[in-house]
């Protein structure tokens, strides 16, 4: 693939995308164009590759943090930015990443559990099978809504998930619709 230097910072981005398209996940898509499209394609309006540098990159940084935006998002962002440009550019990326903590995963404590085992077994609906399911499996909820019955082995006790559901952005220019449903496969093969 040819790297001409007089690229624009949206034909850059327009052309990983396209090329990523074919590589990633319909719903990685839809994140990494948000991204694009809400951060890095309107701080770089008209900008050529060949005038970037350290100093640009590492000012958009400080300035996409300061949005109030997590510095794990700001995070992510400079990481896209970083993949986007790497092949454009010839000198070495150094970009200064903001440092952050990883957030404490909270679970229940045994009481708040037992109070919610309680609830949900009083009389049950789909929502409370749900809440059942996923309390005993630990199955991501975009799995829990593509299951079907066929997915499910009473004899053997076992669920198989094959599918997980999400609703994400359109980034079709010609859609109708904003948001699309998109159906594919986990992000890891388990069996519950």
């Amino acid at each position: 693939m040819p790297k001409p230097k007089s690229f624009t910072i949206e034909k850059t981005v327009e052309t990983y995308l396209q090329q990523e398209k074919q590589k990633i996940k319909e719903s990685t898509l839809s994140t990494y164009t948000t991204i694009c499209e809400n951060h890095i394609l309107p701080y770089f309006q008209g900008f050529e590759i060949k005038n970037l540098t350290n100093e640009i990159i590492n000012e958009f940084v400080k300035k996409t943090l300061k949005k109030e935006l997590s510095p794990k998002r700001t995070n992510d962002i400079a990481c896209l930015l970083l993949q986007i440009i790497k092949p454009y550019c010839n000198f070495e990326i150094n970009i200064e990443k903001p440092s952050y903590m990883q957030k404490e995963i909270t679970v229940f404590t045994e009481s708040e559990y037992n109070k919610l085992k309680s609830y949900v077994s009083i009389g049950t609906d789909n929502r409370k099978l749900g809440i059942i399911i996923a309390m005993l499996t630990g199955i991501r909820l975009g799995e829990l809504c593509a299951l079907q019955w066929q997915n499910i082995d009473f004899k053997g006790n076992i669920i198989h998930i094959g599918k997980t559901i999400q609703r994400v952005k359109n980034t079709d220019k010609k859609a109708t619709k904003k948001t699309k449903i998109i159906i594919d496969v986990p992000k890891s093969k388990s069996v519950y």
